[in-house]
């Protein structure tokens, strides 16, 4: 039995009634029942990818492989200049 079955028999039973009273609207607004559009803002939040940088370097490793042996190599191409905050 998981944790919800263990607690609840319906996770919105949970919920704060008045989150459930603002979500009315939008359920309205979708043709869905109140318990349907908590579903969908659920299924939705948790198929939402990863956004952050790590998860985004991850993601190149795994599609690229890793950057064993790869350099960065120096500039060339301009002199280095420094800025003077003097004035």
């Amino acid at each position: 039995m998981t944790i919800m079955e263990e607690r609840h028999t319906n996770p919105l039973e949970a919920m704060d009634p008045e989150a459930l009273h603002r979500l009315e609207p939008q359920a309205a607004a979708h043709f869905r029942s109140v318990e349907a559009e908590a579903a969908y803002i659920l299924t939705l939040a948790t198929e939402t990818p990863d956004t952050s940088a790590g998860a985004m370097f991850r993601r190149l490793r795994e599609k690229y492989g890793t950057f064993e042996g790869f350099e960065v190599p120096s500039r060339t191409d301009s002199p280095e200049r420094w800025v003077d905050f003097s004035e």
